[in-house]
């Protein structure tokens, strides 16, 4: 199943998305309107054509990105790739998952559960 932007751009309140390469990113879609965010991108240039533009979202992280390992643990990321609070695009096509956010994903509570 591909996802659209359109499918989840306006949701409401913190999400959790998985993307193809495990990682789970936390926090608050951004729309890219002027009225919502004020984020500009750096312009890049290609010369190669595609079949499809890819889509992004803008994400607001709440929290610090982890990562679910081979032994199906989940850690955080170290050393950091992001940080909470960081505004970050994820491509749509590498979306695997993408649900509500129960909370942040934290080590130690990882650690308790096994």
């Amino acid at each position: 199943m591909k996802f659209r932007k359109e499918d989840f751009v306006d949701c409401v309140g913190s999400v959790t998305i998985v993307t193809d390469d495990r990682i789970i990113f936390q926090g608050q879609i951004k729309r890219v309107e002027d009225r919502y965010c004020k984020q500009e991108w750096p312009k890049v240039e290609v010369k190669a054509k595609l079949e499809d533009e890819p889509e992004f979202i803008v994400l607001s992280l709440s929290c610090e990105p982890a990562i679910i390992r081979d032994n199906a643990t989940i850690q955080t990321i170290n050393p950091e790739l992001f940080r909470e609070g960081d505004i970050i695009r994820i491509n749509i096509d590498e979306i695997v998952a993408i649900g509500p956010s129960g909370g942040c994903i934290d080590d130690a509570d990882v650690a308790e559960e096994e």
